[in-house]
């Protein structure tokens, strides 16, 4: 976690904290922070209890580093007179922090629109492509998420979806002024955990809910409810749900009265929503053409058509959604759908890597993010109409991660693919035996699979060895360039790879 930049702020106890704690102090703060070893001279330190370890343990160090006050748990049982400064206590801090950084910085998010996406898939592909078109149709835009948070076009690279509360409030306070929209992914682990507690939301935008994180939620309704949260926020003013989801339905019978709900389909009729006053949005007509593919959509501001590159049935829920949040933003949908079908995808969504040369015998190479069951499922029922030979699956389980899912994904692959190849994912400190093990669970003809731990040697071998009418999915990745194995992170890239095995010089 990083500490809040310093951008010549300063705010009383008093303001920072009131309406949370019983405050009796002007003293000024110069900075705020959740880490002791990001701690600062001058420095509020929120020592809440984290997943993993807990504040209170580290605030003779966050004192040594020059914080002047302290924040606690309201539960917290330690003697307040051994710490030699101010100490309050406030509920549930974890879930309030992020409303005290906020203020630190003036409330940055309330000088720009704001719009969360959240669901298990999808969350990259539409954010990064609502920031996209906003900055085609000459709007500022950030975005925030797994690809990188920055302005669109100088996305740095991040380590989780979501920030931690200091380094999100510091992104909203550098953009302030310049950034007119920020879209940003907001993680089940991040609204359980208060990160975006503070954000003053605009748009808030539902993908599609399945099994994953259950290391972490352990029930799949301990994760719905998670997701729930961002719509529950007293500032959302629209709503834009996935009601080809049969939780997106569930959800919008659950929203609060006030909200501008908008409902995005495929297939579903406005019948199916037992809400009124709820608007839709809905594909008409889908055209498929090779790697082409033209949507009319029927929405409240008329009819529109989309022609997109983007493969599978997910990549057209993705783009009604997109499509929604960005006429909300008070767009024309014509200019909306030019811009959306000039689209070319986010890298390692979806993206394919073929020869140049016709005359080639090289198969279609896919990089995909697909790391849950769901995820997996769709991908791989998306390219069987464009594969004339054999599909392949590369892929395998994170380490150290919900390993239900594992059996899962082997049946899927086993069952939508004409041959799966396990290798290794991240394992991290798990043994790369133990994941295949529980992998191969859920895979019932052994023989359909092929075990290759090095994640390279199964990328190259299954390229080398296939035909120009094969494709090849390589899944779970996506877009990251290392690889975590035991607590070190070596450079990897399964896009770079793909690129120098369909350009020949690998």
């Amino acid at each position: 976690m990083m500490t809040a930049e310093k951008l010549n702020y300063s705010k009383s106890l008093d303001e920072l904290l009131s309406g949370l704690a019983n405050v009796k102090s002007s003293m000024v703060v110069t900075g705020v922070a959740i880490d002791s070893r990001q701690v600062r001279s001058g420095d509020l330190f929120m020592a809440y209890r984290g997943t993993e370890v807990n504040g209170v343990d580290y605030i003779d160090h966050a004192i040594q580093a020059g914080a002047v006050a302290i924040v606690i748990d309201e539960d917290e049982k330690i003697d307040l007179q051994l710490i030699s400064v101010d100490v309050f206590k406030i509920d549930n801090l974890r879930k309030q922090a992020g409303i005290i950084i906020s203020r630190f910085y003036d409330e940055p998010s309330k000088q720009m629109e704001v719009i969360g996406v959240t669901g298990t898939n999808g969350k990259t592909t539409v954010s990064y492509m609502v920031a996209q078109v906003l900055f085609m149709l000459g709007k500022k835009s950030a975005v925030v998420g797994t690809i990188g948070n920055g302005p669109f076009g100088k996305v740095e690279s991040a380590n989780t979806t979501t920030p931690d509360p200091v380094k999100l409030h510091s992104l909203f306070s550098s953009w302030a002024g310049d950034i007119d929209s920020v879209v940003m992914e907001v993680s089940s682990h991040a609204l359980d955990q208060g990160r975006v507690a503070g954000v003053e939301f605009n748009s808030a935008v539902f993908t599609n809910l399945s099994r994953d994180h259950l290391d972490y939620h352990k029930t799949f309704e301990d994760y719905a409810d998670a997701k729930s949260q961002l719509f529950r926020l007293s500032c959302l003013k629209h709503a834009i749900v996935n009601i080809d989801d049969y939780y997106g339905l569930k959800l919008i019978d659950l929203l609060p009265i006030g909200i501008n709900i908008y409902a995005y389909s495929t297939k579903a009729k406005q019948e199916d929503i037992n809400r009124k006053n709820v608007s839709f949005v809905f594909c008409e007509k889908i055209e498929v053409d090779h790697l082409k593919t033209k949507l009319t959509i029927q929405s409240p501001w008329g009819q529109v058509t989309i022609t997109t590159g983007l493969l599978g049935q997910f990549n057209i829920e993705n783009i009604l959604a997109a499509y929604t949040s960005l006429c909300i933003s008070d767009l024309s949908a014509e200019q909306v759908a030019e811009a959306l079908s000039k689209f070319n995808g986010v890298p390692g969504r979806m993206e394919y890597f073929s020869s140049q040369n016709d005359s080639n015998s090289k198969p279609l190479l896919i990089v995909d993010y697909a790391h849950t069951p769901d995820a997996l499922e769709k991908v791989l029922t998306a390219l069987r109409p464009y594969c004339k030979g054999k599909l392949f699956c590369i892929f395998g389980c994170g380490g150290d991660r919900d390993t239900g899912k594992r059996s899962q994904m082997g049946a899927i692959a086993e069952a939508l693919s004409d041959q799966v190849v396990i290798t290794n994912d991240n394992p991290r400190t798990e043994t790369e035996e133990k994941i295949v093990e529980d992998i191969l669970v859920g895979i019932k003809d052994k023989s359909k699979a092929t075990i290759k731990y090095d994640r390279s040697d199964a990328i190259i071998n299954t390229f080398l060895n296939a035909d120009k009418n094969d494709v090849i999915l390589i899944a779970g990745k996506g877009h990251e360039t290392t690889q975590q194995v035991g607590t070190m992170l070596l450079p990897f890239s399964d896009r770079e790879l793909a690129r120098r095995l369909t350009e020949g010089d690998s």
